[in-house]
C-alpha cells in the first residue's frame, strides 16, 4: 500500500503520460497561443486551489520542449523571502541563459541585469520600492509619488529622503540602463545555441500563495521591467485569492479586479474535465485508489467519489481525504466492510467540515444538521446516487434518538445497515469511528 501520492502527470519525455484530464489539448492550444506571436504577453492561468495547476504547467513543459519553445519555471512562493522580487525573476533567467547561452554573451545579460539589480535595491521602505518604480519608467510617473509616499502609511527617515534625492538625481541614467536591459532581454531566444523564432516563456507559479506585498510587486516588476517583445510570462494564479492579496497591500476599497486587468494581456481557465462521463473528482479516485491499492479500492473509490462530487471537492481535498482513509486502514482500525461507507463519510468530512467534523466527535449535532451543512436531501432518490446515500444514511443510523430508531421498520435501510452488522450502542460505534480517524491526521 503506497502512502506518498506521485504526480499524476508523468514529468517526463512523454510529456502528459496518461493524461489524467484530458489536458493535453488545451495545453497544445496554449502551446500554439505562445508560438504565433512575439508580442509581450502576460497571460494567466487561473484555477482554484488543489485542481492540477502546477502538475499541469510541470506537464506543459514538455511540449513547450518538444515544439522548441524555451522555457523557464519560477515557483514564485519559494522565493517570497527575498526582498525585490525582480532579483528573482532576472535570477531565473541568469541561471537559464548561463546554460543555453554561450558564456560571452551570458556575461552581457548578467552586467545588465547587475546594475538594474542595483538601481532597484530598496532601503527597506515601501516608501523605496514605490519610488524606485515610478521614478524608473517614465518622467510622468512622478505625479504618483506623493501617492506612493501616502499609501506607505510610514515616516520618511532622513536616509529615505537622502536615498530618493539620489534616485532622482540618476534618473536619466537609471533609465537608460533599463532601456538597455529590455533590448537585450528581447534578445535571448535568438541568442540560444541552436536559435529560437519562439519567444523565451517564463512561466510563475503560486503567486497567489505568496505575501500580499511580494505578490504585487511581482505583478509590477513583470509589467514595468519584463515586458518586452518576445518574453511571455505564464501566471499561474487562483485569482480569487491574487485579489485578497492587493486589497491586502492597497486596501479594501480598491477594485481588485480592474487592477489585474491593467497587468494580464489573456486570461485563460485551466479546464476542470476533459471529455468524459465521468467527473473530475471521480477520474481522480479511481487514480488514488490504484495508488493507494487499499482493500475493497473500487468501494472506497466510488463512495469517495459520489461525496466528493457532491461537496466539489478539490484534487487536494481528494488526496487529503484518501490519505486520512489511508492512514485508518493501514493501522488496521476498520474492523469490517460493511462500515466503510461511515468511515469513508468521516474521512471526507474531517478534511471539507472539520467544524461539523468536531460537533460529530462531542455528540453535539444531529442527522439533520448534517443533512442540511451536506446540502443532502435523503428523500431524493432521483437526484442523488445510491453512493451517497449508503455512506450518508450510515450517519443518520447512528446519529438517530433511540425513539426515532426503534420505530423504525426492520425494513429500513438505516436499520439494516446498522443492525446485519452491529450490535449495541449506536453512539459508541460512531464515536469509536470517529477516534479512530482521529488518531492519524493529514493536514
Amino acid at each position: 500500500m503506497n502512502f506518498y501520492i506521485p504526480q499524476y502527470e508523468s514529468i517526463n519525455a512523454t510529456g502528459f503520460g496518461k493524461d489524467l484530464f484530458n489536458r493535453k489539448p488545451f495545453a497544445q492550444s496554449l502551446t500554439n497561443l505562445v508560438r504565433k506571436t512575439n508580442d509581450p504577453l502576460v497571460i494567466s492561468l487561473n484555477g482554484h486551489w488543489g485542481e492540477g495547476k502546477t502538475s499541469f504547467v510541470r506537464a506543459w513543459q514538455t511540449l513547450l520542449d518538444e515544439s522548441s519553445v524555451p522555457n523557464i519555471y519560477i515557483d514564485a512562493f519559494a522565493s517570497d523571502y527575498v526582498d525585490d522580487a525582480f532579483l528573482v525573476v532576472a535570477g531565473a533567467i541568469t541561471d537559464y541563459v548561463h546554460q543555453k547561452i554561450p558564456k560571452e554573451k551570458t556575461e552581457v545579460f548578467l552586467d545588465k541585469a547587475k546594475h538594474v539589480g542595483a538601481h532597484l535595491l530598496s532601503i527597506g521602505t515601501k516608501v523605496g520600492i514605490r519610488a524606485a518604480t515610478a521614478g524608473l519608467i517614465s518622467g510622468d510617473d512622478f505625479k504618483d509619488l506623493d501617492k506612493a509616499v501616502e499609501g506607505a502609511g510610514v515616516d520618511i527617515s532622513k536616509s529615505a529622503e537622502e536615498y530618493i534625492k539620489a534616485r532622482l538625481i540618476n534618473h536619466k541614467k537609471e533609465c537608460a540602463s533599463i532601456i538597455n536591459f529590455k533590448n537585450y532581454l528581447s534578445t535571448i531566444p535568438a541568442l540560444l545555441e541552436q536559435g529560437s523564432n519562439n519567444p523565451l516563456v517564463i512561466i510563475i507559479d503560486e503567486l497567489d500563495r505568496c505575501r500580499p506585498s511580494f505578490a504585487v510587486e511581482m505583478l509590477e516588476k513583470i509589467k514595468h521591467m519584463f515586458s518586452v517583445k518576445n518574453i511571455t510570462f505564464v501566471l499561474v494564479v487562483n485569482k480569487v485569492q491574487l485579489q485578497e492579496s492587493i486589497r491586502a497591500t492597497y486596501g479594501t476599497n480598491i477594485d481588485a479586479h480592474t487592477y489585474l486587468q491593467k497587468f494580464f494581456t489573456i486570461e485563460a481557465e485551466l479546464p476542470l474535465k476533459g471529455y468524459s462521463d465521468k467527473s473530475t473528482v471521480s477520474i481522480y479516485c479511481d487514480f488514488l485508489a490504484d495508488v493507494h491499492n487499499v482493500a475493497h479500492k473500487e468501494d472506497v473509490s466510488v463512495l469517495m467519489a459520489a461525496l466528493g462530487d457532491q461537496l466539489s471537492m478539490t484534487l487536494r481535498q481528494m488526496e487529503r481525504a484518501y490519505s486520512n482513509y489511508v492512514l485508518t486502514s493501514m493501522a488496521g482500525r476498520i474492523p469490517n466492510d460493511e462500515i466503510i461507507g461511515l468511515f469513508v463519510a468521516l474521512c471526507v468530512i474531517k478534511v471539507t467540515h472539520p467544524k461539523l467534523f468536531s460537533e460529530l466527535s462531542k455528540g453535539v449535532v444531529s442527522y439533520s444538521e448534517v443533512y442540511a451543512t451536506l446540502n443532502y436531501d435523503e428523500s431524493d432518490e432521483e437526484k442523488f446516487p445510491h453512493e451517497l446515500h449508503f455512506s450518508l444514511r450510515w450517519i443518520k443510523a447512528l446519529l438517530m434518538n433511540d425513539n426515532e430508531y426503534s420505530q423504525l421498520p426492520e425494513s429500513d435501510f438505516c436499520k439494516k445497515l446498522f443492525s446485519r452488522s452491529h450490535r449495541g450502542d449506536r453512539k459508541k460505534t460512531l464515536h469509536a469511528a470517529i477516534n479512530k480517524i482521529s488518531i492519524f491526521n493529514i493536514p
